[in-house]
């Protein structure tokens, strides 16, 4: 069952069974990655987000209350930023907490930020003019082969994922600079950092942190 939901503005409900590579999942989408997010207001001074520099962090959850299982992992491609890389000090949620930990509590850290490089290409999930790919972004996480390189890199087996009390919670990051300092962060992390802020990350960046971000999306596995 998959749920398109964006939160004050429209509500979209489908019901799709897929079958991806011989595996059955399931998506609980909780985003706006139904590909209507809004066109990118112009950046302002030393704050800008260039398409493309994006990444998912991946945590193992229970299924029924969100709760986490696993540490969180975030991948992201090859061609990200590199002021948004390990080496660089980054400003992003201690602890790389989930959609659930952040909505109690955020404490940004800056200092060297830690993800991984995924060998096949993630596909675009921040959404810039309404162009994001649904399916490319439904098989990627589909494939059994990115899962068991996902599963890899977070000490995990397909066994720990595939069943049905758990899920793969799926959110995506944003690497972008505000006021000229690199940051990595989740939709629900960037909106509390907004909250800090005093709204200025939003009027700086426009509708990256508000509309464009999309909030997490749980996937269901059986293989």
């Amino acid at each position: 069952m998959i749920h398109f939901k964006k939160p004050l503005v429209r509500l979209l409900s489908l019901v799709m069974s897929i079958l991806v590579l011989g595996s059955s999942i399931a998506l609980a989408i909780d985003t706006n990655i139904d590909g209507s997010g809004g066109s990118m207001d112009t950046v302002t001074g030393d704050s800008v987000w260039k398409p493309g520099n994006e990444g998912v962090r991946v945590t193992l959850v229970d299924a029924s209350s969100g709760a986490r299982i696993s540490d969180s992992l975030d991948i992201r491609n090859s061609n990200t930023d590199p002021k948004c890389r390990t080496s660089f000090d980054v400003l992003y949620g201690s602890g790389y907490g989930t959609k659930l930990e952040n909505q109690s509590g955020f404490s940004p850290t800056v200092g060297p930020y830690h993800s991984e490089t995924m060998s096949s290409t993630i596909p675009r999930i921040i959404s810039q003019g309404g162009s994001t790919n649904i399916a490319a972004v439904k098989a990627y996480f589909g494939a059994e082969a990115n899962i068991k390189i996902i599963a890899d890199l977070m000490g995990l087996s397909l066994d720990d994922i595939n069943r049905e009390d758990r899920a793969l919670m799926l959110e995506p990051i944003a690497y972008f600079k505000f006021m000229g300092q690199p940051l990595a962060l989740t939709a629900t992390e960037a909106a509390q950092y907004n909250k800090m802020s005093s709204q200025a990350v939003r009027k700086s960046l426009g509708r990256l942190t508000n509309q464009n971000l999309p909030l997490s999306m749980q996937v269901f596995y059986t293989y």
